[in-house]
């Protein structure tokens, strides 16, 4: 569907299904929608905990990972960079989420029926955000995706290998910054992350189908 643009006084909205809409403040930063986000995605971990009473603890993880976390990992790539004040209340209301599920599943232990579980310890928002952008460049350096391709980042030219540093075929030339906000923005962080996972892994033999 096409998005278009209302210009308004306050927040630019890019209309879209309710559920996609993402708005922009008059500086074109989505710290609004970060805010936004954290605001809905903790009304949502206030009725599980309202719930508790009807599930286990498995069945208040499965909910969260149904209907909480899709809603604070929309789009991430869009605005990762975001400052680091507005993106650490996503990973307070996971934070509420770890500690209403742990104690349910301790009371069940203490009343025997669910022997043996271990405590819920789920991924950091920012974890899975840096996960599902290295994942995103893979399909678009490694794997050639055809809609991703205005997306790639350029590979570094070859350089001479010292006794300290090895070129690899598959590093990303890191654009320049000069300000906070873009070395956080995608392209930035993204290739200097994967210049540090291509240190380890043969990025050529995996598979992100």
């Amino acid at each position: 569907m096409a998005l278009y643009v209302a210009l308004v006084y306050g927040p630019v909205w890019f209309k879209a299904p309710k559920e996609f809409e993402a708005p922009m403040d008059s500086k074109l930063l989505f710290d609004c929608h970060q805010e936004i986000v954290a605001r809905k995605a903790s009304l949502k971990v206030t009725l599980l905990r309202r719930m508790k009473h009807l599930l286990n603890a498995d069945g208040l993880l499965m909910l969260y990972i149904a209907q909480v976390r899709p809603l604070m990992e929309y789009a991430p790539l869009t605005w990762m960079s975001s400052a680091r004040c507005h993106l650490i209340q996503l990973d307070r209301v996971r934070q509420r989420a770890t500690r209403l599920i742990n104690s349910i599943r301790k009371k069940e232990q203490r009343q025997q029926l669910h022997q043996g579980g271990d405590h819920c310890q789920l991924y950091t928002v920012e974890h899975r955000r840096s996960v599902s952008a290295l994942t995103f460049l893979h399909k678009a350096q490694v794997q050639h995706e055809p809609h991703m391709e205005d997306l790639m980042v350029p590979w570094r030219s070859m350089e001479r290998n010292t006794r300290s540093v090895l070129t690899s075929n598959f590093l990303l030339e890191i654009l320049r910054s000069h300000t906070s906000r873009h070395q956080r923005t995608f392209f930035t962080r993204t290739a200097a992350m994967w210049n540090s996972f291509t240190a380890d892994v043969h990025v050529q033999q995996m598979n992100t189908h």
